[in-house]
């Protein structure tokens, strides 16, 4: 039996229309492939930039902890909206400049963000020039050393009883441990830093 003419191009739109269907259907899963892959890809790259980010906070806390001098003082304070690590008579190697940029006071700040997180903010006010006292100090420095933090706790290891404590008040001793436990957004768990003190052990084996 022979189709007619009608019958064929009715037989050519239905083909036709199959194929657009088919050809759809490949286009949107391809499409959702490449979305997945892209989001995946956005994911992984975060989470590296959140660990350097991490790696870089410890190490700029370790570095700097560890070389305090045996002249500097140390004690928190504790506000509505920071808890405050001050060191007194120090030089100011909180920050990624990588070299002490000045001497006097550095506090470290956790801060609480609007967000709900914290960021850690190093301040450095200079002490007036030696050479003239009188001169008005340098400018206060304000660094940002990292925000989105999910936590950003401190204790501090006294070793006249031996335990860690939440807040260092007495101006004349200093702790020989430092411990941060921190976590930046995106971080599967938080991470646990101690930090030595040697100044501090080195005065405390010799007393």
């Amino acid at each position: 039996m022979r189709l007619g003419r009608s019958d064929a191009a009715g037989y050519l739109l239905l083909e036709v229309l199959l194929a657009l269907v088919v050809l759809s259907i490949i286009v949107g899963l391809v499409f959702r492939i490449i979305q997945s892959t892209s989001t995946v890809t956005s994911n992984v790259q975060f989470l590296q930039g959140q660990q350097e980010h991490s790696d870089g906070i410890y190490e700029i806390l370790r570095k700097d902890i560890e070389s305090l001098p045996a002249t500097a003082e140390f004690q928190t304070k504790r506000t509505k909206d920071e808890f405050q690590l001050i060191f007194d008579e120090t030089t100011f190697n909180f920050s990624w400049k990588g070299s002490a940029s000045g001497f006097g006071t550095v506090i470290l700040a956790i801060r609480s963000q609007p967000n709900g997180r914290f960021s850690l903010v190093a301040t450095e006010i200079p002490e007036p020039p030696v050479s003239d006292p009188d001169a008005p100090p340098p400018p206060t420095i304000v660094t940002t050393l990292i925000t989105d933090l999910t936590r950003c706790d401190w204790r501090f290891f006294d070793r006249n009883n031996g335990t860690w404590v939440t807040n260092w008040t007495n101006g004349g001793d200093k702790p020989i441990l430092f411990e941060c436990t921190f976590q930046v957004s995106g971080q599967a768990a938080p991470v646990r830093a101690v930090f030595p003190w040697r100044v501090a052990q080195t005065t405390s084996g010799g007393a």
